[in-house]
């Protein structure tokens, strides 16, 4: 799937839920003030450099990731400076989109987003029609401070090295994603469930049911990171034998692995290999669970 095309589902979807202006122009000013705690903000983007698509997200942990690769920190001042030029830019006074469809296409240039804890906003630039200038100086401004901070960082070599590292606490949780989809594999409401864990940033979402978002606190996820890392999920087959169906997925900045987990016909689950996925999804299910 091209890259534009996975932006464009990505931003379709947010835009669906984004929150009003005025409430997203009272956060940014709060925050470029220092009225405001910025710790539960991220700013991200994903915008054309030089013909490429370049992905950038700053968080008000101080945590800056540039192209989904390499992870730096970033100063307070910094993150202030950069909130402040969304209030001045009127980020959010911006509409859902800037351009036009170029006839029976749909093609996404740059997107830039804002949150902080329950309020978004997603910003998207088509590839025709009017094109914004303001939109596209946030976007490179996201991604000139990520680079600055980030782009000389070591890249990590492999997923095992980098769940170690975050459980070491050498890494930011925020280069963290995982899912794990548990339930009937393709089933409507029959009990299916889904677990999302970006960073600090929790999704739980029933089949069928109100999807429920909150935020763990940094311990705990360095806690659920060390027990993937010692079930030693990146080294799963991507087919375990199990009863019941479960898919898990599992990246740290640009390394990532799947298993899907369900019952193989003719074939005996190896006691060991479950006994591992079950010790690497047991937090997961713990969060669904409490």
């Amino acid at each position: 799937m091209p890259n534009w095309v996975a932006l464009l589902l990505v931003a379709l979807a947010a835009l669906q839920h984004s929150t009003p202006g005025a409430a997203i122009d009272r956060a940014l000013r709060d925050l470029a003030t220092g009225n405001r705690s910025p710790d539960s903000a991220r700013i991200e983007t994903e915008c054309g450099v030089e013909r490429q698509l370049t992905r950038a997200a700053i968080f008000g942990s101080g945590a800056a990731i540039w192209n989904d690769r390499r992870q730096g920190a970033i100063a307070p001042s910094e993150i202030h400076a950069l909130i402040d030029l969304f209030v001045r830019e009127g980020f959010a006074a911006m509409p859902a989109s800037f351009g036009e469809d170029e006839g029976d296409k749909v093609k996404m240039t740059c997107m830039v987003r804002f949150a902080e804890g329950s309020l978004h906003k997603t910003v998207v630039q088509l590839a025709g029609g009017r094109q914004s200038a303001a939109l596209t100086r946030l976007a490179h401004a996201v991604i000139d401070r990520a680079h600055a901070a980030a782009g000389d960082a070591p890249p990590v070599a492999s997923l095992d090295a980098g769940l170690q590292a975050i459980g070491a606490g050498t890494l930011a949780v925020e280069t963290l994603r995982v899912t794990l989809r548990s339930g009937v594999a393709g089933a409507g409401s029959g009990g299916g469930w889904i677990v999302r864990l970006d960073g600090r940033d929790l999704e739980i979402e029933p089949d069928g049911g109100t999807r429920a978002v909150s935020r763990l606190d940094e311990a705990r996820v360095r806690e659920i990171v060390r027990a993937l890392a010692d079930a030693g999920v990146a080294s799963l087959p991507v087919n375990v034998a199990r009863d019941g169906y479960a898919e898990l997925t599992v990246t740290v900045l640009g390394h990532d692995h799947t298993v899907q987990a369900r019952p193989f016909a003719g074939r005996e689950p190896d006691a060991a290999l479950r006994a591992r996925f079950e010790q690497a999804i047991g937090p997961l299910v713990a969060l669904r669970d409490r």
